[in-house]
């Protein structure tokens, strides 16, 4: 699988994030957020991904994981990448791997072990 189909999974599942998907109440509410804060994200989290990710059908929940997976595996991976493809209200995210390690654990109720 190649890098790029990878960082496509992955952005398709904060894409509910994106400005263009928010409506006005949700983005005034998220702006909000402090994303240095577990226990926020993780909320955000709850409520705006996990729900969409468990309606997914097997083999999207499954491209999702593993493309999750290699980007969380990979050390030198650039989080902008996919950051930088999603408009989100919230202010910049300081440690862009512990963001996607907390949506790990958001979504499969476990500590990612890569």
């Amino acid at each position: 699988m190649s890098r790029k189909l990878d960082i496509s999974a992955v952005v398709s599942l904060i894409k509910d994030f994106d400005s263009e998907m928010l409506s006005d109440e949700d983005w005034d509410r998220l702006k909000e957020v402090d994303p240095s804060q577990e226990a926020q994200i993780l909320e955000m989290f709850q409520e705006f991904i996990v729900s969409g990710y468990e309606a997914m059908d097997s083999k999207s929940k499954s491209l999702i994981k593993d493309s999750l997976y290699g980007v969380l595996s990979s050390p030198e991976f650039d989080y902008s990448s996919i950051l930088d493809s999603v408009e989100m209200p919230f202010e910049s995210i300081e440690n862009p791997r512990s963001f996607f390690l907390l949506l790990w654990f958001a979504i499969f109720r476990e500590q990612f072990t890569g």
